[in-house]
């Protein structure tokens, strides 16, 4: 297990998954990429949350957009298992969504060519739901509830294993 930024990587399986500690220092984080981000004028990576929450997803949108990333929400996950959605460079998906399981949209998406590389966080209220995330091939687990600066922090370490896989 490696620590690095209040968070830590676990291998599991010979896949490295990121899971959510405390960390202090996120805004700093946040302001340093965002800051990057501006200089370098890139464009912003779009990020596709499916949360069947509206309260949780609306501050999923705010928090997300307002450190600079491209949003896109959605409360049931049917139109992704029906491929029916613009490929985003992250997801974040509810383990609990009203229509399917976040795990069968989290197997979907690692199985097929076109989105397996797509790093995929999953969240739930439920502990024992990360061991079935691993199997599923998430990229990153998160317990509900949680601190929308832990969230950002699990999205920046995710993208930047994604980046460095790559």
């Amino acid at each position: 297990m490696a620590f690095n930024q209040g968070l830590f990587v676990a291998p599991v399986d010979g896949k490295k998954i990121v899971v959510m500690r405390w960390n202090k220092n996120c805004s700093t984080r946040i302001r340093l990429i965002d800051a990057v981000m501006k200089r370098e004028k890139r464009k912003p990576l779009k990020i596709l949350v499916i949360e069947g929450d509206p309260d949780i997803l609306n501050d999923l949108n705010i928090a997300l957009a307002s450190v600079g990333f491209d949003v896109d929400v959605l409360q049931t996950g049917g139109c992704i298992l029906q491929n029916r959605f613009v490929v985003p460079d992250l997801f974040i998906i509810d383990g609990s969504l009203p229509d399917v399981d976040g795990l069968e949209i989290c197997r979907f998406l690692k199985v097929s060519p076109n989105y397996h590389e797509v790093p995929v966080i999953l969240v739930s209220e439920d502990p024992d739901v990360m061991a079935k995330a691993v199997e599923a091939g998430a990229d990153g687990f998160m317990e509900k509830p949680f601190a929308m600066q832990h969230l950002l922090e699990v999205v920046f370490q995710t993208l930047d294993l994604a980046e460095s896989k790559s």
